[in-house]
């Protein structure tokens, strides 16, 4: 994920180097914010790259429990989608979203599991398959 106060990355190179490449499109995600998607889109507007906003979002269960989602958004509805979630987010001290909340405004976006270490994952490593179908849906 991206962070504007702490990546390393900076944004004009990442899309110089995806334009070298010949990448049709990349995608940035900022963690639980939007900080980074102005000069993202901007940058790929201007080497003719599509840009895919994103956000890595923390997500809260009713037990407070927490996990990472990546999340893309698929069109403009979507880019609105992760506003709200951004949003969400910093109204909760930066937190997370609870999950109802998150579940009614995800309709237009693409959403990823953060790896091995997820909670979908460490159900799936022990066997516990209706327990990770339980959380993804």
């Amino acid at each position: 994920g991206y962070s504007l106060l702490s990546s390393t990355v900076k944004i004009e190179e990442l899309v110089t180097r995806a334009r070298e490449l010949q990448f049709p499109a990349i995608a940035l995600t900022d963690e639980n914010v939007l900080y980074g998607v102005m000069p993202f889109y901007e940058a790929c507007q201007a080497h003719g790259i599509k840009p895919i906003i994103g956000m890595m979002a923390t997500i809260m269960d009713e037990h407070d429990h927490t996990d990472q989602l990546v999340l893309l958004a698929k069109n403009n509805d979507g880019y609105r989608q992760l506003v709200h979630i951004a949003t969400a987010i910093q109204m909760n001290d930066g937190k997370g979203i609870s999950l109802l909340d998150f579940s009614h405004h995800t309709s237009e976006l693409i959403g990823m599991t953060s790896g091995v270490y997820g909670r979908v994952e460490q159900h799936l490593l022990n066997g516990e398959i209706e327990q990770a179908e339980a959380i993804v849906q």
